[in-house]
């Protein structure tokens, strides 16, 4: 028998459930919101806006890239 079929069939179960691997975002929908209205303002560093948000900078930039990012591109990603 081999694992990597129910491994598959259990996947497929939960992207049919709209569940993926990975972490869950840090920073909400509403919170990204805010980190591009503080950054567009550019009245605060992106280090003072991951404060506020009780988050690094390196979250702060990594959901703003996300957000400006098309979907198609994110799940096409590959390494290298």
């Amino acid at each position: 028998m081999n694992g990597s079929s129910s491994a598959s069939a259990l996947t497929l179960a939960a992207r049919a459930r709209r569940r993926t691997d990975g972490r869950p975002p840090r920073l909400s929908v509403d919170q990204v919101r805010t980190a591009r209205r503080l950054y567009e303002q550019q009245d605060m560093t992106v280090a003072q806006t991951g404060d506020v948000l009780g988050v690094s900078r390196t979250t702060v930039y990594r959901a703003l890239r996300r957000e400006s990012e098309p979907v198609a591109e994110r799940r096409g990603k590959t390494s290298g």
